[in-house]
């Protein structure tokens, strides 16, 4: 292994630990993390941001581990309760990012990821992780997600074609 490999291993795990902490902190409740609820059944977590990139630069691995570890250390901080179904829909929707926007710009990439974690695994998978773990009825919780997941939608396209296009914050991130 030669030197610069070794470099390029060294950034990229200081560079997924920065973005592993990053979900973590964003994931908790405004003031003390950057997740902002809009009345009752509205979450808007920044979280999203910290597992695209990872997924965007390195690959699903690399965006399933760190909402891995951002969910670990978030609910070990916080004090939260740990559901692992939830953790693995989070590590999907990880993957997914991943498989979809690694090494890419493409706007429908961006688009098709968003709606594949957000309609598969926010508003299906969740819903029926919150049913099992926590006996939540399945279609009033849908109604309420349902609203959650269309807001999400339209925040995380905007967000991510923004700092994946616009920014270039992988490319950029790699670099230096």
């Amino acid at each position: 292994m030669s030197k610069k490999n070794n470099s390029e291993y060294t950034k990229a795990i200081a560079i997924l630990g920065v973005l592993s902490a990053v979900a973590a902190v964003s994931a908790g409740t405004f003031p003390m993390g950057l997740t902002v609820r809009i009345g009752e059944f509205i979450k808007m977590s920044p979280v999203f941001v910290a597992v695209a990139l990872a997924g965007s630069m390195y690959g699903w691995w690399a965006g399933a581990l760190v909402a891995f570890v951002g969910d670990v250390l978030q609910s070990l901080v916080a004090g939260l309760g740990f559901s692992p179904l939830i953790l693995a829909v989070n590590v999907l929707c990880g993957a997914c990012f991943g498989l979809l926007l690694y090494n890419t710009k493409s706007v429908w990439r961006i688009v098709w990821s968003v709606l594949l974690t957000q309609f598969v695994g926010g508003l299906g998978l969740n819903t029926l992780a919150l049913h099992v773990q926590y006996g939540m009825p399945i279609f009033p919780t849908v109604y309420w997600r349902l609203m959650q997941t269309a807001v999400m939608t339209v925040v995380e396209i905007v967000v991510l074609l923004f700092v994946i296009r616009t920014l270039e914050l992988p490319r950029r991130l790699k670099k230096q």
